[in-house]
């Protein structure tokens, strides 16, 4: 449970750094290294979708969505427990991956379509027209040195990402989002169809600490 110090930072953090419903291009890319493992909370000048937690599920991202986990079946497979939280982690080549057992692991990507997705357990296949680069940690604070200094997610594979967007999944009073990299996207690829009601938000990062793999596979 984040502090209401630290929440109130996030507050402050968010506000500064969400970019607008209209792709802009960045103005400086963030340089790719190693992240470490890390969890990540949407932020938005919008209350009823701050500090809510992006989980996996389905094979993307939702923001107030349940984590979507399973293990093998096979004797003397290690399930990891609690399995229930999505754990990312950012490469020096700039891919990024869930934080799993599973052999060959789970590549996170954007789709052709802007959603943030990652692959199925057991592949490593990328969708065509897909984007599986260009993603970082970007260092932000809020301009008080006594305040904690935030990490946020970022993703530059077109040329034109500037944060993230989240798109109801279903009418009010849901508050499930789907996440998608906030460039030019088509109303028909997203879940209600109608780009005015998607908010602009951005992702901030907490470090994961406990032992072991997060999960087996991500469903």
């Amino acid at each position: 449970m984040l502090s209401p110090y630290v929440l109130s930072s996030l507050l402050l953090v968010s506000s500064s750094i969400l970019a607008s419903a209209t792709p802009m291009p960045l103005k400086q890319l963030v340089k790719p290294k190693a992240s470490g493992r890390f969890t990540m909370l949407a932020t938005s000048v919008e209350d009823r979708f701050s500090h809510s937690p992006v989980n996996a599920q389905g094979g993307y991202f939702y923001v107030n969505g349940t984590t979507e986990t399973s293990c093998s079946n096979a004797a003397g497979v290690p399930c990891p427990s609690p399995a229930n939280t999505t754990v990312l982690e950012t490469t020096a080549s700039g891919t990024c991956n869930l934080d799993v057992l599973v052999p060959a692991g789970q590549q996170v990507y954007v789709a052709a379509s802007g959603a943030l997705a990652y692959t199925v357990a057991h592949s490593n296949v990328i969708p065509k027209g897909a984007h599986r680069k260009s993603f970082a940690l970007d260092k932000v604070s809020n301009g008080n040195h006594a305040s904690p200094v935030f990490h946020s997610f970022t993703y530059s594979g077109t040329g034109k990402a500037s944060g993230w967007l989240a798109c109801p999944v279903d009418a009010p009073p849901s508050n499930v989002l789907q996440a998608f990299a906030n460039v030019e996207l088509e109303e028909s690829n997203l879940p209600r169809k109608n780009i005015s009601e998607c908010i602009a938000l951005d992702f901030l990062t907490t470090n994961y600490t406990l032992p072991g793999p997060a999960a087996w596979q991500y469903d």
